[in-house]
């Protein structure tokens, strides 16, 4: 099982090199489940006994299977999965996102910063010049941020829109009054 769990980490780190960056990823993270469920499955025969063969069996009689099916993805379905596997993935992919959030805004603010210095050394007056680096400091968020940051690439376009033609917006609020 030591040497399984080994080969798993190798593919995980070095299989399916012609894939997608974002396949390989979810590959790397099925297999890291898988190999916790497997160290935790050792675990429980160290503490049950023969009372968790029939467990071990059953997990590595479905990986078989499906490795000789070519189904990397889903060598153990949810279910098969031990807890320590889905909080491990929960946790993993938490602190990922953070730090992808995280790159992003500072992209932002340094390109905002980037184009007000520029703006200024230019000589362009100050108003367009921190319209545009208003908007170059949503341009990051849009196009590699998710929802939760609030900026999405219509979100962007339709924000935009608005905010270069103001004697449209300023016509509608008045006409609403």
């Amino acid at each position: 099982m030591n040497e399984l769990c080994s080969n798993l980490r190798t593919f995980a780190d070095h299989g399916n090199p012609g894939a997608p960056a974002i396949r390989r990823k979810q590959l790397a993270s099925h297999l890291n489940q898988v190999i916790v469920t497997l160290e935790d499955a050792l675990e429980q025969i160290l503490v049950r006994g023969p009372e968790a063969h029939p467990k071990v069996i059953s997990l590595l009689s479905k990986i078989a299977d499906r490795i000789s099916e070519g189904r990397w993805h889903r060598l153990l379905d949810d279910e098969d999965l031990s807890d320590r596997a889905h909080s491990n993935t929960t946790e993993n992919l938490t602190a990922q996102e953070e730090r992808k959030d995280l790159r992003i805004v500072l992209f932002g603010v340094g390109l905002a910063t980037l184009v007000t210095v520029g703006g200024v050394l230019a000589g362009i007056p100050s108003p367009i010049s921190l319209t545009v680096a208003g908007l170059a400091a949503t341009i990051p968020a849009a196009i590699g941020g998710r929802k939760h940051l609030g900026v999405t690439p219509m979100s962007l376009l339709r924000n935009t829109s608005q905010s270069l033609t103001p004697n449209q917006s300023e016509g509608q609020e008045s006409g609403e009054s």
